[in-house]
């Protein structure tokens, strides 16, 4: 499976879950559900697994740990919060880094509408389902997209470019 197809696993079983238990429940309920509900079709996942991060060749110990990583291709961030800090996806970012990663989902099961605090951060992912290098897409016409976060809100937006079709 590909990034973007577990990451819309992912997306699925979040809305799932969130469905179930509503939000307000610490963050580690919802990792245990969302766990349990990505292993029922068969998807690898670890939780809490130790990212060790090295600079200049030294190892800095325990630094840190991602709440699920699914696959070994798509971490994924878990939140119960009613709004996230901008360090949540500087934090994510970081992971993606760190594991050489490419893809990465931050989730927040405090809003009360999950679908909007469901998050993708991408590291260097060549987006199958997107335009490259300035041209537009067949499909949508749709120009290369901008990723903006907007730090008083905490929110990330997508401008794109409607372009004219290349023929």
């Amino acid at each position: 499976m590909t990034e973007n197809e577990i990451a819309t696993g992912i997306v699925g079983a979040a809305l799932k879950v969130h469905r179930a238990l509503g939000p307000g429940l610490l963050k580690q309920v919802y990792e245990s559900a969302l766990a349990h509900e990505l292993t029922q079709p068969g998807l690898s996942v670890v939780r809490q697994k130790v990212i060790h991060p090295i600079y200049e060749n030294v190892p800095l110990g325990d630094g840190c740990r991602s709440d699920l990583i699914v696959e070994d291709k798509v971490i994924v961030e878990i939140r119960s919060l009613e709004s996230v800090p901008a360090v949540a996806y500087k934090v994510l970012r970081t992971y993606l880094k760190l594991t050489d990663l490419r893809l990465g989902r931050l989730i927040n099961f405090g809003d009360e509408h999950v679908k909007g605090g469901i998050k993708r951060i991408a590291n260097g992912l060549d987006w199958s389902r997107g335009p490259r290098n300035g041209q537009c897409s067949p499909l949508t016409g749709v120009g290369p997209r901008t990723r903006v976060f907007d730090q008083e809100t905490s929110s990330m937006s997508i401008n794109a470019k409607i372009l004219a079709p290349t023929h």
